[in-house]
């Protein structure tokens, strides 16, 4: 039984970090982007 709970809780992280891992990236993305036109802020945004 336990065995079974942490594989389906690694299954989810790891689900949850290949959504989240584009979604960072273009974050990313964008706050090199406003960075190089000049503008700081959390993210860039």
């Amino acid at each position: 039984m336990t065995t079974q709970l942490l594989t389906q809780y690694r299954r989810r992280q790891g689900l949850a970090e290949r959504l989240w891992a584009p979604i960072a990236a273009f974050l990313d993305h964008v706050g090199e982007i406003n960075a190089r036109r000049g503008a700081t802020g959390p993210f860039g945004l």
